[in-house]
């Protein structure tokens, strides 16, 4: 049976996981892997079904390396107020993507493309918004 457990990953994957700046995500356990769930918000360099490796230190499980990635990629927009960002969350949803907000003001919104789809139209899309004010 797969346990779901809690990962600390940096966030940024060159730096040593000091728990200063790290996101915690769940991730099942699946063999001597871990696949990762969920929205990464602040992460950089991974994404839900990747499969990493981790370690126990002090009590925490310790993201070491993704193992094997699984082709989704993630990307995040920041607002100034929640409206326009729905606006983006519907229409990347109609793209086949997941999106989520972080936090009740709206205002950081995670967007998952998966592998099957193209990153490239979902950035033109991000960029014209971004172009026209959205």
């Amino acid at each position: 049976m797969s346990k779901t457990r809690s990962i600390l990953i940096p966030l940024y994957p060159e730096d040593e996981c000091d728990f200063s700046e790290i996101e915690i995500l769940q991730a099942v356990h699946q063999e001597d892997l871990y696949r990762i769930k969920g929205f990464p918000f602040y992460a950089s360099a991974i994404a839900p079904g990747d499969k990493v490796t981790a370690t126990e230190d002090e009590g925490f499980l310790v993201f070491d390396k993704i193992i094997e990635a699984s082709g989704n990629s993630v990307t995040q927009v920041h607002g100034k107020s929640a409206e326009p960002l729905e606006v983006v969350q519907a229409a990347v949803k109609t793209l086949d993507c997941e999106a989520e907000f972080f936090n009740e003001e709206g205002l950081l919104l995670c967007i998952i493309v998966p592998a099957s789809k193209s990153y490239a139209a979902v950035q033109q899309y991000l960029i014209k918004g971004f172009d026209e004010k959205l």
